[in-house]
């Protein structure tokens, strides 16, 4: 429960100050500036833990805030008994130690409680502090993986709204991820959605250890993992389109991404090695047994995974008309969430030359699906409605055209006031 929902009632604080393992006297708080929200983010009461501390300092998350009401059991608990010494330090402008690489914490992008318009467009009052503020950051582009992550992260009491918002704007960075035409700064934007992917699977799941992150951490070490984790990238950020944003969901889906080619291992390493269009008959037939092996080796090894990784992982070489493998499904009987996974996985397969050994751009690997999918009277790889959103998405340059719209809107408004000829 807030105490106040008036910032001016709050003065801020350094995160570092907190001690691990000791009971907290006074509450903390997160304050968005952008819509002025304010949440707990730790009870009075509560214990902070080394890993709940390292995890938000290493992101470069410094301030909290407290209430002006617990300032007597804030200075106690800093062992600071002469408040007014500290009190005239402060208004002396004595400030904190600044580290000059520290990163914004998430500004939500959407507020459960919006200011009416008056109230939101008007300049913030002056706020008398107990403690001094850092000099306020410079105003910079957010990029749409790290608008993602801060739109998911926001508080949001309407689900319908925070999915419609989420969808909107996963859109947004599988449109500029897509439209990136070289390979290496395709795939550092990739590489910004996963740190945002995995950011929000976090903190979404308060897992700092689960495997996602060991994976994802491999594979900056190894790139043998690209392929995985960009299947993980590309399928979660698919599913977040259609407005899937479950949490557990999300966190089945990267998951099986990652490891859903774990069965490789155990096939000759000349077929893994070499491109599908180039496999002979036999060849296919041998290399299509990774997928049992992939189900073997989760169910013998994987203990706690859930059962909808290994189905998705069993399911993701599956095809709409029923000539996938290895159980010839067809239609529907084909879980929607692994259609994401093949969606993704095929998508990169055709990106990385895996496929036939041309790399290509997301738009060209779409431009094959697309030939090879109208080659047929019925659609052979995906359902025709997941397949045609997710090409309406990568095909339509949405950054770019907004932002061109966006400045000659501005222009036409500057030349009618007189302030641009």
């Amino acid at each position: 429960m807030l105490k106040s929902k008036d910032i001016a009632d709050y003065f801020e604080a350094k995160l570092s100050d907190l001690r691990p393992g000791e009971t907290l006297p006074f509450a903390i708080y997160l304050y968005f500036s952008e819509n002025r929200h304010i949440i707990v983010w730790k009870r009075e009461g509560d214990i902070p833990t080394d890993g709940f501390l390292d995890k938000y300092l290493s992101r470069g998350m410094q301030k909290m805030w407290v209430h002006r009401d617990d300032t007597d059991a804030y200075f106690k608990y800093l062992n600071l008994t002469e408040k007014s010494e500290a009190e005239s330090e402060a208004e002396s402008g004595a400030e904190y130690e600044a580290d000059s690489e520290a990163k914004l914490e998430p500004v939500p992008a959407l507020a459960p409680e919006p200011m009416p318009a008056p109230q939101r467009a008007a300049e913030a009052p002056e706020i008398p502090l107990l403690l001094p503020l850092p000099p306020p950051a410079p105003v910079i582009a957010i990029r749409p993986a790290e608008k993602l992550a801060q739109t998911f992260l926001a508080p949001q009491p309407d689900p319908v709204k925070k999915a419609a918002q989420v969808a909107q704007d996963a859109r947004r960075v599988i449109a500029e991820i897509a439209q990136e035409a070289k390979p290496e700064i395709r795939q550092q934007k990739t590489n910004e959605a996963k740190a945002a992917l995995e950011k929000i699977l976090e903190d979404a799941l308060n897992d700092t250890e689960s495997v996602i992150s060991e994976i994802w951490h491999l594979s900056k070490l190894n790139p043998e993992f690209e392929h995985a984790t960009n299947v993980a990238v590309y399928a979660t950020l698919i599913a977040m389109a259609f407005g899937r944003i479950q949490a557990e969901t999300l966190h089945d889906l990267a998951l099986a991404a990652l490891i859903h080619d774990i069965g490789l291992s155990q096939i000759p390493l000349y077929l893994a090695a070499k491109n599908w269009q180039n496999l002979t008959r036999t060849e296919r037939v041998k290399y299509a047994t990774h997928v049992d092996h992939s189900v073997d080796l989760i169910g013998r090894f994987g203990e706690g995974i859930p059962p909808r990784v290994r189905q998705m992982i069993g399911q993701h070489h599956e095809k709409f008309d029923g000539t996938g493998y290895p159980a010839g499904l067809s239609g529907f009987r084909v879980s929607d969430i692994a259609q994401l996974l093949s969606v993704a996985d095929f998508m990169d397969s055709i990106c990385e030359g895996i496929y036939d050994g041309e790399s290509r751009s997301l738009i060209e690997a779409f431009a094959l699906l697309q030939e090879l999918e109208e080659s047929k009277t019925f659609p052979q790889y995906f359902n025709p409605e997941v397949f045609s959103a997710v090409s309406k998405w990568i095909r339509r340059p949405v950054s770019q055209t907004q932002y061109q719209q966006a400045s000659d809107i501005v222009k036409a408004q500057a030349v009618k006031v007189g302030m641009a000829k």
